[in-house]
């Protein structure tokens, strides 16, 4: 204070003292006569607040762990700040989310609460929508806490917050059919496919376990439960079954979810039987003099394969070893490749040859052989009138 004008002044910032607005003390005047006269009075002084502190978070890093099944509507965590000046406006401080809340899963809510500070805010962070772990694991909040001064001043604090997994996805087959082939002939424990699921989750939740549900009912397969690898465990027969539709399942390690596929196996023929003919030979009869392309007699063997090794193609591949007198000529007929039927290339002639004998092979796709004998004995018919030798008979009588 001024000692000759009366003028009050300040020498070091103005501070608030603890819940005080006001500062009062005593001022005196002095005259200076003789004798000396004095007055007092009483100078009382209104600080006014000026927004010069920022509000201060009291913790300015969250670290949480939250299940993605977590409640909407339930508070994830409780915040405060402390803001050092005193009057409502700046004091007042209102929350916000402005960093990490892009899918808008999250909001925050301001509460007052009694203390020392009249104007003090509690913000509450609440889950707004589900959380989804497989869409994001997790987020992290900026949080900004501004009181209402002029100008406003802020300030922020960091929530991390992890999603924890729940068993909410079924697996997934990377393919809902699969198909292979497998030779009949394929050797026991062989390796015959793969079928493979994926499970969104982590950790236990995303074991799977394989099984076969249907379609192995003569038990051919087996399906390792933890890799999804198809073996054969029991012969195959093409002649028998020629595809099999199994239905497979994975599902995760509670077996609370469940997902299928279809594997299509076909088995493919080996040529195991070699065609066979009933008999070791083979006699057919014809009349003489019947028309070209005719047919003699028809040849049929067996092959207890199926498919194409199942089918034969017949050829006459020589004549037999024929004892004397006999006709060698196999020229003179030719067989149906498909059919079996034996033809004659032309008329037979009972006078020329009354019998023949040929080597009829069958054939399958894997040239596997049968072969047979085939006699061919030519009939004669009365064609011919009886003729004398001579014209005249002479005979002496006694």
């Amino acid at each position: 204070m001024s000692y000759f004008s009366g003028t009050i002044f300040t020498i070091s910032p103005v501070l608030l003292l603890d819940t005080i607005s006001t500062t009062q003390f005593l001022v005196e005047a002095s005259d200076g006569g003789n004798p000396d006269l004095r007055a007092l009075t009483l100078v009382e002084i209104g600080i006014e607040d000026m927004n010069n502190y920022a509000p201060e978070f009291t913790v300015k890093s969250y670290n949480l762990s939250l299940s993605e099944d977590a409640l909407v509507g339930s508070t994830l965590v409780t915040f405060s700040n402390i803001d050092h000046d005193w009057t409502r406006e700046n004091t007042y401080v209102e929350y916000s989310i402005i960093s990490g809340n892009s899918q808008n899963n999250f909001h925050v809510e301001t509460k007052f609460f009694h203390s020392e500070y009249p104007y003090k805010q509690v913000g509450y962070l609440v889950l707004l929508h589900s959380l989804d772990r497989e869409a994001s694991a997790s987020h992290e909040l900026v949080i900004l806490a501004s009181d209402s001064g002029c100008p406003p001043l802020s300030s922020t604090a960091v929530i991390s917050i992890q999603v924890l997994d729940v068993n909410d996805n079924p697996p997934n087959f990377s393919s809902l059919s699969y198909h292979t082939h497998v030779k009949e002939s394929t050797p026991l424990g062989s390796h015959i496919t793969v079928v493979s699921a994926n499970d969104r989750d982590t950790g236990s939740h995303a074991e799977i376990i394989y099984n076969i549900i249907s379609g192995n009912e003569k038990g051919h397969f087996y399906l390792e439960e933890n890799t999804g690898v198809l073996y054969l465990i029991k012969p195959l027969d093409y002649e028998k079954m020629t595809k099999f539709t199994l239905t497979v399942q994975a599902s995760d390690a509670e077996k609370k979810h469940f997902s299928f596929a279809v594997v299509f196996v076909s088995v493919l023929d080996d040529n195991d039987h070699a065609p066979q003919f009933m008999f070791s030979s083979f006699s057919c009869i014809v009349p003489e003099n019947l028309p070209i392309s005719s047919t003699i007699c028809s040849i049929n063997a067996l092959d207890f394969d199926a498919g194409p090794y199942g089918e034969l193609t017949y050829s006459i591949v020589s004549p037999c070893f024929l004892t004397h007198g006999m006709s060698y000529d196999h020229d003179l007929f030719l067989i149906d490749p498909l059919t079996g039927d034996i033809h004659a290339k032309q008329i037979l002639d009972y006078e020329n040859g009354n019998k023949y004998c040929l080597t009829v092979q069958a054939k399958d796709k894997g040239d596997a052989t049968a072969s047979l004998v085939v006699w061919v004995d030519i009939e004669g018919i009365d064609e011919f009138e009886p003729i004398f030798t001579q014209d005249q008979y002479f005979f002496t009588l006694p």
